[in-house]
């Protein structure tokens, strides 16, 4: 498999890039339908001697000059008859979305990446048959060549070597001297392991070598497939390829168990995986018989493969998310299974390869069945699937989750009682010393005899604060209010507190005024007050304003 998976790695380097794909998927489709049918050569119109169906006609542009400049939106006529700013208004019939013109600019902005080149137009496009695909030069089967001749008969090992030697000789050119034995062992550590040969290492290779470079080089080889570096290493470049992430794009959403999928993929680098197994097991490794619970297993956290893509949780409209990620999904088995991308033809049929719109949906219905994401409210999510217990106990792991729901079940049920009985108590808040009637000596304002101390606490009781004597010195402590009375009659006394459970259930209270001094106990500190942060102690009369009581 080893050989395989990397000749698919470089094959994929060369494929189209992520500017291509938004060119396809964004910009191509809405030219299609609103400015084909004025702009083109299959249309055989050219109004305002303008065509849009390439890039070079776009960049010529027509009676106005260019219709967009790459890098430069601003700059760009086609920004402007698209946002209605200039004589010209395109498309007539209406103004594009906002979001499909933000799409605009943002495609030049970005270099106008467009892979539409000038063609020949005779008649409509037709859908090659499979038989005409199979004639395209990246579907036609490897052909076996003659193994050329040589002028240099001692060099080379097997018959690739002959066909480089070949194409040197042709150049006139001659094979680089044979590198030295430190020289081979690094090269080998680093292409198989991406690290270095340690001394130790280097020099059990430098004295093998001396008796047969070959053999060497076998057991060298035969040492760096079986280190677990050698899956690290190469297990990256199909990681690539599966666009793995431990995280979304939007809103930075965290795949916690993503590690399992690149665990996975370096394990079958490492184990040697026949590759159509490694294929069939990350398209449909939940459905694969499985012999083993390791199997099982393994094919669960393959599946990873389909749930990678970084789609748009957020799309409201749940059937466009669903397509969307079909979409990405159909994308990513093109370019890693097939060498090609076949997202083009969720739009219209591919010009050359043979793959219909038809054959694009027949595939997007298989995997509209494969579900990976969950839309249930404004923001989707992807779907997790229990793995299988390790210990064969998955039936108590079973009871063991229906013990703990049950157990949910009834917390949520208390709460519920709770929230139900917490309604029926008096609601206490703090007041604001000018919210109460009356006057107001807070405990800022109280002369204090002794050591109490303050606290911020910030739920019941009027005023900035409250003071409290810590539970030490009961009746050495003494707090005084002083009010100024600003009139003759009757007041009322009341005093505000906080309840609690760690209050006392008795302080004495004296009251000084031109009654004399009434001494009693206050109510009960533990129990709330009767009205609004406190609880009413009496009355007294004065007859004399400005006083003092």
């Amino acid at each position: 498999m080893t050989a395989t998976i990397s000749a698919v790695c470089v094959l994929l380097s060369g494929l189209q890039t992520a500017d291509v794909g938004f060119f396809e998927k964004k910009i191509r489709p809405v030219l299609i339908e609103h400015c084909y049918s004025c702009h083109s050569a299959e249309s055989g119109k050219s109004r305002g001697s303008l065509r849009v169906d390439t890039r070079e006609a776009l960049l010529k542009g027509g009676d106005s000059g260019a219709a967009l400049i790459p890098g430069q939106p601003q700059k760009s006529l086609l920004i402007e008859a698209l946002k209605y700013h200039g004589e010209v208004k395109m498309p007539p019939k209406g103004r594009l979305p906002d979001a499909v013109v933000a799409d605009f600019e943002s495609w030049i902005k970005s270099g106008a990446v467009d892979p539409r080149v000038e063609v020949a137009v005779k008649s409509k496009s037709k859908i090659p048959t499979v038989e005409e695909g199979r004639l395209f030069w990246s579907f036609q089967p490897p052909q076996a060549h003659p193994v050329p001749a040589v002028k240099q008969k001692d060099w080379g090992t097997n018959e690739i070597d002959a066909f480089l030697l070949a194409a040197l000789e042709a150049k006139g050119l001659k094979p680089a001297p044979d590198a030295d034995p430190q020289t081979l062992i690094r090269r080998l550590s680093f292409d198989l392991t991406g690290l270095p040969p340690t001394p130790e290492e280097t020099a059990a290779f430098e004295k093998a070598a001396q008796s047969s470079l070959p053999k060497a080089m076998e057991d060298a080889v035969d040492r760096l497939l079986k280190s677990p570096r050698f899956g690290e290493r190469w297990g990256r470049h199909w990681l690539d390829v599966a666009r793995f992430g431990e995280s979304l794009t939007l809103r930075g959403f965290i795949l916690k168990d993503a590690w399992r999928y690149r665990d996975y993929v370096i394990d079958a680098f490492n184990s040697d995986l026949p590759l159509d197994r490694f294929i069939r097991e990350q398209i449909a490794g939940d459905l694969l018989d499985a012999r083993t619970l390791i199997e099982k297993r393994r094919g669960i956290v393959a599946t990873t493969f389909l749930a990678l893509g970084n789609n748009n949780l957020e799309e409201q409209d749940g059937k466009q998310l669903r397509m969307d990620a079909i979409d990405e999904q159909l994308d990513t088995l093109g370019r890693a299974f097939l060498g090609q991308t076949i997202g083009c033809a969720r739009c219209h049929d591919h010009k050359f390869d043979p793959i219909p719109t038809r054959d694009y949906y027949a595939l997007a219905g298989i995997l509209k069945n494969a579900r990976s994401l969950d839309k249930n409210g404004n923001i989707a999510k992807w779907i997790e699937v229990p793995l299988p217990s390790m210990t064969g106990n998955d039936e108590d792991v079973r009871k063991h989750d229906a013990l703990v729901a049950e157990v949910k079940q009834q917390i949520d049920a208390l709460k519920a009682v709770v929230a139900k009985n917490d309604a029926k108590k008096p609601k206490i808040t703090m007041v604001p010393v000018a919210a109460v009637p009356g006057i107001v000596v807070d405990d800022e304002q109280a002369m204090r005899v002794g050591e109490w101390k303050s606290s911020a606490f910030g739920g019941t009781f009027v005023g900035k604060g409250y003071v409290h004597d810590e539970n030490k010195g009961q009746g050495e402590k003494t707090l005084t209010f002083e009010a100024i009375l600003p009139r003759s009659g009757k007041y009322e006394v009341r005093f505000a507190y906080s309840p609690g459970t760690n209050r006392a259930d008795q302080v004495p209270v004296t009251v000084f005024s031109e009654e004399g001094e009434r001494r009693s106990w206050s109510t009960n500190g533990r129990l709330p007050p009767s009205t609004v942060c406190s609880f009413r102690w009496g009355s007294f009369s004065s007859r004399r304003p400005g006083r003092r009581t």
